[in-house]
Order: C-alpha cells, then structure tokens, then sequence
C-alpha cells in the first residue's frame, strides 16, 4: 500500500521527535518503556491510515525506510570519497532522504574482535586437540616465544 507524501512527512517528523528509538547515545534509548511509549504513539499515526497497524508493523515499517536511507547514504559517502568533481558526487533518488537526514550518524559503533589468541587459550587448545600424546615436548609460541608444553606419541 502506497502512503500519501504528506503522511510520510508527518510520520517522519513525529518519528524524528522519539529520539529514543533512533539517538543511540541518549540514555532513554536503552530505556525500555521509553521506546514502548515512543512506539505507541507512531503506530497511533499509522492507525490513521491503516487500521490494523501494529508495533510489528510500524517496526518493519521505519526498519524499510532507514535500510533505503542508509543504501542512499553510502552511495553518497561512496561517491564524495573517491577524487570525482563535484557533478560526479551521487545524487540521492529517494524523495525522503533529507527527511531521514538526522538518522546519518547513528549507526552502533562495531567492536573490534582481536583475531589473536590468548597463550592460556592456545594452551588448552593444544590439550583438547592432543589430549591422549605420551612423551612431553615443550615447542615455543609464535609471535611470543613462550614454551608450550605438548605431548607427543
């Protein structure tokens, strides 16, 4: 079902009102019965042109509109990076973009994952792997040198 433009803009501003549902560095975002509330009352507004909307609903509603934001957004950011003049730099498509606009910088930082692995870890490692070796040899750790002791048949 297709929404009128007006609606939309109305939906978003009131969407960009709940700061909780989207500003990832305000307390309230973490805050449970914040968002319920905040969620309430867009799927108050969409009940206005669809009677049977949901929280589930309204949910995979705004999660459609910020995946076609964030799309449009990187090829923004994509296009600004590399050495292309100004005419070359990606103009977005989606006619609400710069609505969603204030959605730009709340993506969740990633965690870096250490791809290195503990020593102890290595260690039990070794003795899951080789749990049953009778004769005891101690070899070195890459990168650290520490002996390692490991049996052997």
């Amino acid at each position: 079902m297709a929404y009128s433009e007006s609606f939309l803009r109305e939906f978003f501003e009131l969407y960009k009102e709940q700061e909780c549902l989207w500003k990832i560095k305000l307390p309230s975002y973490h805050d449970k019965n914040a968002r319920k509330r905040a969620m309430g009352i867009l799927v108050a507004k969409f009940q206005e042109v669809k009677n049977d909307a949901n929280e589930n609903f309204v949910k995979k509603k705004i999660n459609n509109f910020r995946t076609s934001y964030k799309r449009e957004l990187k090829l923004v950011k994509n296009s600004s990076k590399s050495d292309a003049g100004s005419e070359e730099i990606y103009k977005p498509k989606l006619w609400y973009f710069e609505l969603l606009s204030f959605l730009g910088d709340q993506d969740l930082p990633r965690t870096p994952v250490s791809n290195m692995f503990d020593e102890e870890e290595i260690r039990v490692s070794l003795r899951l792997i080789h749990p049953t070796r009778r004769r005891s040899e101690t070899s070195r750790l890459p990168l650290t040198g520490q002996p390692v002791s490991t049996t052997i048949l």
